[in-house]
């Protein structure tokens, strides 16, 4: 082979594996359908339940195969929802409300988690992540949770640059955990601000 080939070889091996792994949502572990809110747009599993609350400009959504009731926000127990079924929230606040709620600083609300302290914890992803652009962090892992018990967690916690903030939290029992963390990652590859 033409040694001057390599140089032109390699940079179009580097694009496709920049390609493949750069963002993006990949292929979809399981039937999607879209979803779109005042500020962002995602695809979730077509066999699950959507519900969404709009106040004071933060959108929330919450996607599970079982029905969550939004009437009323104050009897939402979000601890408890994934003990049973899979169950993804995404919320967005602009720059007003994130900081009046303490996550205008991603690090440090993302530390107040101290998810890494509970027994059993498996991290399987850590660090610097991007949803829909923004940069944050994020957490995947397993683990056992007192009022669940073993289950799996997907968080990211991301800031755009005018200071609207993203969080992603996907929880899941035991049951069928690894497809279910799939379909986690999948959604948060599927998320785009408006």
């Amino acid at each position: 082979m033409n040694k001057r080939l390599y140089p032109a070889l390699a940079l179009l091996v580097a694009a496709v594996l920049l390609a493949a792994c750069g963002g993006g949502a990949g292929k979809a572990p399981v039937a999607m359908q879209k979803y779109e809110a005042s500020t962002f747009t995602m695809e979730y599993p077509s066999a699950w339940q959507k519900s969404s609350l709009d106040m004071m400009g933060i959108t929330m959504a919450f996607f599970s195969p079982q029905e969550i009731d939004t009437s009323d926000p104050n009897n939402l127990d979000l601890s408890t929802l994934g003990s049973d079924y899979p169950i993804v929230v995404v919320m967005t606040a602009p720059q007003a409300m994130a900081g009046a709620m303490g996550m205008d600083d991603i690090d440090a609300a993302m530390s107040d988690m101290n998810i890494t302290q509970e027994p059993d914890v498996k991290i399987i992803k850590q660090g610097d992540t991007t949803i829909g652009g923004a940069k944050g962090k994020i957490f995947v892992g397993t683990g056992t949770d007192p009022d669940i018990g073993k289950m799996g967690a997907h968080i990211v916690m991301a800031k755009r640059d005018d200071g609207t903030v993203v969080v992603f939290m996907g929880a899941t029992p035991d049951k069928d955990l690894d497809a279910n963390m799939k379909i986690f990652e999948y959604m948060q590859g599927a998320f785009k601000f408006k």
